[in-house]
């Protein structure tokens, strides 16, 4: 079956679907930058906590007690160390997604004022049958779309890359 359009989009319907996506992108981008320079240095500090323990293993003879304990003693401290680290990650990374989760709530509330009653897009209602009444909130219209179902829209577009753009 084949959408067809009643009316042509309201110029604001592709520069708006764009800004949503660009922000949905822009605030998974900004999570990756916060946690990236604590990440490497966790990761070293890892490496060097799996250096020394191969070190470790390779020392079985009793002689090299001292070299050993010394071995040890610095493994202790590298763990030491890396464990403050990892609670910062994990604090910055839980501090970012409260601030990115109020702006998400922030602007949609804004977009949502601002285009309340503007029919982003009218299509056939055989096109949007089973979902008319959600794609044209609020009262637009049957076929209507408006600015919940293009927010909607955005951010499902957005979502198969969440993992590909938050990996840190």
């Amino acid at each position: 079956m084949a959408i067809t359009l009643v009316e042509p989009p309201s110029p604001y319907f592709l520069p708006l679907l764009i800004f949503i996506v660009l922000f949905e992108v822009a605030l998974l981008l900004g999570k990756r930058q916060q946690c990236k320079s604590l990440t490497l240095e966790i990761k070293s500090l890892t490496l060097r906590k799996f250096e020394l323990a191969l070190a470790m293993k390779s020392l079985g003879i009793p002689t090299d007690f001292v070299k050993k304990s010394k071995l040890e003693r610095e493994l202790i401290q590298v763990e030491k160390d890396l464990a403050p680290r990892r609670e910062q990650v994990l604090a910055r990374a839980k501090d970012y997604d409260a601030l990115a989760s109020r702006l998400q709530y922030g602007v949609y509330a804004l977009l949502v004022i601002v285009f309340w009653r503007t029919r982003l897009v009218v299509m056939s209602p055989a096109a949007t049958w089973p979902l008319s009444s959600f794609f044209g909130f609020p009262r637009l219209g049957l076929g209507a779309v408006g600015v919940s179902a293009v927010i909607s829209m955005a951010k499902a577009v957005i979502k198969p890359f969440t993992p590909l753009l938050s990996s840190v």
